[in-house]
């Protein structure tokens, strides 16, 4: 049963994100609006958008991401903006790629410490100050998913075809994989393991401490989608280019050898 509708007059390519406490969602439309919604009614709360003069954009939209009262989101023009949760306020914003045929900042922002760190289409990685959108770092390496942070570090899968571990505290690169087939998609990290997809590949593993590939499975037609791990049991599920589900158990020895069973 369908309990309310909401029409935001475009394409919603953006996965929504609610806030438990004060029961708002927030999502992104094609045409960089932002809303705000009662996720009890479907009212709109308030809205944001920015009007983009460029020809040429990526079809997709930043999912935005909510931190201390704060709605981080970037848009097709290169913009990334931090708005006021409660009323869509703009507190800061920053012009993050001007130079690059494709500006859109279509990554999710992730947040480490008192900073957001979002990545730009064909641009670099950028770490801001959370409070003031200050500049603190950067890396070229344009990513349109968002960074994978765990401990320390950052996973990014660059959309030139590379996955790389940088720093998340100066940005500096701990160790580059270059041999991706496509795009990757965004990456899972499982103890000492990188999981990722290949847009024109398989699903491929790397040792994390050094990124050494250990193994790959073979869909055909590549994988598109965020993999997902149960780590209890030590299985992972994708779906492939051609729309198949797979499940999946993996099997690591202690000779270093990787090994998938369909």
């Amino acid at each position: 049963k369908t309990i309310w509708s909401f029409s935001s007059s475009g394409e919603n390519l953006s996965r929504p994100i609610l806030d438990l406490q004060t029961g708002h969602l927030y999502f992104q439309n094609a045409q960089d609006t932002v809303f705000c919604l009662e996720a009890e009614s479907g009212k709109q709360v308030w809205l944001y958008t920015r009007n983009d003069a460029a020809l040429i954009t990526i079809r997709g939209a930043a999912t935005p991401t909510l931190s201390e009262g704060q709605i981080f989101v970037g848009f097709s023009d290169g913009t990334f903006v931090a708005l006021k949760a409660s009323n869509g306020q703009l507190n800061w914003e920053q012009s993050l790629n001007r130079n690059k045929k494709f500006r859109d900042v279509d990554a999710q922002a992730v947040i480490y410490k008192d900073s957001v760190i979002v990545s730009g289409y064909d641009d670099k990685v950028y770490s801001l100050n959370a409070k003031k959108g200050s500049l603190i770092w950067s890396y070229p390496a344009g990513s349109d998913v968002a960074a994978t942070l765990k401990d320390n570090f950052l996973y990014i899968g660059s959309t030139e075809g590379s996955v790389l571990k940088l720093n998340a505290e100066n940005g500096d690169l701990v160790w580059t994989y270059k041999s991706v087939k496509g795009v990757p998609t965004q990456i899972v990290v499982f103890d000492d393991l990188i999981f990722f997809g290949e847009s024109q590949g398989g699903l491929t593993v790397l040792r994390d401490r050094d990124g050494k590939f250990l193994g790959k499975f073979e869909p055909g037609r590549g994988i598109f989608s965020k993999p997902y791990i149960d780590e209890k049991k030590s299985e992972i599920y994708f779906i492939s280019g051609e729309a198949y589900l797979y499940h999946l158990k993996f099997i690591k020895s202690p000779l270093e050898t990787f090994s998938f069973i369909h």
